[in-house]
């Protein structure tokens, strides 16, 4: 159930979360609304979605992930099932003496981890967060947790293909850097299904988005280059009633000269 939470002017200046984009702030000041009085909430993405941010088109795991990444929030498991912890809730926030009294079913990650409580990546893919789980405020021993070769792999960045120039790849990673956006093969497919909309090879539809300087690029915003329009029944009639006018006045011209 949804509760209210305060908001304190300093949110608005506080200069880590400036960093995120407006969305992610905005998701941030959600999850208060659902979290119980420890700052804990069952990660759930789809109805984390539905409950934050039902109108707008939108990844909630990155949204999650680039809270993370930013120390807002923390992940933890228990159980099997995932959980997200907001960080210094208890701190800045009041819950009513109710709320308390009837307590939580949630665990608190501070008092139910151990050795058998592992980590998970809870929803969140590697790629999309950019780092191994072990760089989380709640980090756990490499014996516990083994970062296997392949997932060590997925976090690699992505090789520029074949059939992009180069120097369009560098720009158009540094775009998404600037945007503050992640680079994996999700949207670079994504790019791959709209350059195809839009007739374009991937090569000249990533140099258009990046001279436009956006976080997207979608087919529809892209305006058909070289297409010319097929002339209307108007236009056709229109030429035809100046071909006769011009007749007429080649008739009338005649007419005059032979009577002068």
């Amino acid at each position: 159930m949804a509760r209210a939470r305060n908001i304190k002017p300093s949110f608005f200046q506080d200069d880590k979360l400036g960093e995120l984009d407006p969305l992610s702030r905005l998701a941030f000041i959600g999850m208060w609304t659902v979290a119980d009085f420890k700052g804990c909430i069952e990660f759930r993405p789809k109805m984390m979605k539905v409950q934050l941010l039902p109108y707008d088109e939108c990844d909630i795991d990155v949204i999650v992930s680039n809270l993370e990444k930013a120390r807002f929030i923390r992940y933890y498991s228990v159980q099997g099932k995932r959980y997200i912890k907001i960080v210094n809730f208890e701190k800045h926030q009041n819950p009513h003496k109710n709320e308390k009294e009837a307590g939580s079913d949630l665990p608190d990650h501070q008092e139910n981890y151990n050795e058998n409580s592992v980590l998970e990546e809870i929803g969140t893919k590697p790629d999309l967060i950019g780092t191994d789980r072990a760089d989380s405020l709640f980090p756990l021993p490499d014996s516990l947790n083994p970062l296997p070769d392949s997932r060590k792999a997925r976090t690699s960045a992505l090789a520029c293909p074949p059939e992009i120039d180069q120097q369009i790849w560098d720009d158009w990673l540094s775009l998404r850097k600037a945007k503050r956006a992640p680079v994996t093969e999700t949207v670079l497919n994504a790019a791959k299904t709209e350059a195809g909309k839009a007739g374009m090879t991937l090569e000249a539809f990533l140099q258009e988005w990046v001279s436009r300087g956006s976080q997207g690029l979608k087919a529809e915003w892209i305006k058909p280059q070289g297409r010319t329009q097929a002339p209307s029944k108007l236009d056709g009639y229109l030429s035809n009633f100046k071909d006769k006018d011009r007749e007429n006045e080649r008739d009338i011209t005649s007419t005059a000269v032979r009577l002068g």
